[in-house]
């Protein structure tokens, strides 16, 4: 008789573990999939190097020649879009970009003189 509840006790623990770890397995999967949606989300923006560059290039200057460099991710555009915002300063001159964040498409530009 004590036989046979050890060997129903030994049965039990061993199913209970079975399913505990058929369970972290599950959110395992579950947690990965997660994160590959949201390395996926962020791939299909171009970079915030290629963002600063291409503000840069536009402006004619190097980096070097900046200051106040900013770059942000803004993904509450006026029409939908997520967008690079650029800022930079070069001597008395501001300038500020809104830059596709999906191609590279500068959207709007704007210089000005900064008091």
């Amino acid at each position: 008789m004590k036989r046979k509840i050890l060997l129903i006790t030994i049965i039990s623990i061993f199913s209970i573990t079975l399913i505990g770890c058929g369970n972290t397995t599950d959110n395992n999967t579950t947690n990965n999939t997660n994160n590959n949606v949201n390395n996926t989300d962020n791939n299909k923006y171009i970079s915030e190097a290629k963002a600063k560059d291409i503000a840069l290039s536009d402006a004619g200057f190097k980096e070097n020649l900046v200051s106040e460099l900013l770059v942000e991710l803004d993904d509450d555009y006026h029409d939908g879009k997520t967008i690079y915002e650029v800022s930079f300063k070069h001597g008395q001159e501001e300038y500020d970009y809104d830059i596709d964040a999906t191609n590279g498409k500068i959207l709007d530009k704007d210089q000005e003189i900064d008091d």
